[in-house]
Formats: structure tokens, sequence, C-alpha cells
């Protein structure tokens, strides 16, 4: 049973990647299962509206196969995405420079632990909306 081996390219790096699974089924692609880990949520969007979230289970038959191949030809398949959004704890650093009043350059840096907490996982959308964040590899990055 082909399998989804994992979301993330770099694990240490991605926080989110949105999947369209209409460009992962085609004709010779076999079914697509995959697993929500401990830690991880999966956030199913239609038609741009947020369906359902998922915590810790296994998404059978997510893309691929001849049949939803020949649904995706008839116009008869649902088209939806996977925002997959990691939930662990992460640390970012926020570095500043600038003068006091005085003159004197001042710098200085703010590292802080962060985590998105799975029941909240759908609005990092409303985020991705506002910012336009883009990035090689996923929406988020973040420094262990």
């Amino acid at each position: 049973m082909p399998e989804m081996k994992h979301w993330r390219e770099d694990p240490d790096e991605e926080l989110a990647r949105l999947i369209p699974t209409n460009k992962l089924t085609d004709f010779w692609t076999t079914n697509i299962h995959t697993v929500v880990e401990p830690g991880e949520t999966a956030v199913l969007i239609k038609d741009g509206s947020i369906q359902e979230v998922l915590t810790q289970q296994r998404i059978s038959n997510l893309a691929g196969g001849f049949g939803n191949w020949l649904s995706k030809k008839m116009a008869m398949d649902e088209k939806f995405d996977i925002l997959m959004v990691d939930n662990k704890p992460f640390r970012i650093e926020i570095g500043v420079e600038g003068m006091s009043m005085d003159d004197v350059a001042q710098t200085g840096t703010a590292k802080l632990m962060l985590r998105l907490d799975h029941e909240n996982s759908n609005r990092i959308i409303g985020v991705l909306r506002e910012k336009a964040i883009k990035v090689k590899k996923g929406f988020f990055r973040k420094r262990t």
C-alpha cells in the first residue's frame, strides 16, 4: 500500500505545507495513504473552506489510484487540499538594532519558544492570506 512518506522535505525547518491533492492524482499513481503523527495536524480544505481538522490518524485513499483519476476526468471528484502543520515547540530569534536617544548604537536579540496549538491550526491559513510568505520549502521555517 503506497504511502506519502512524510510531508516535509526538511523536518528541522518546515512548520507547515499546503498539499494540493489534485496534483498527486494521475493514471499511474496507486492510492496514496498517509499518517498524521503525534504533534502534527492535518487541516482539510475544500473549495476554500475548512472541512475538518485531523490529528493522530491514518488518512486512506488521499490521492492517486485509477478511481480517483477517472473521477477527476469526469469532474465527479471532490477537489481538496491538505494543510499539514507541525505542532511541536520551536524556537525563533528576533534581532533588533537601533539608536538610543543619546545616539548610542543598541543591539539585542530575543529568543522565543513557540508552539502552534492543534485546535487552532486552521488559523495559520489567515496568516498566509494576509502576508505573502514565500520560501522554497513550506510556508513557515523555524530554527532549532
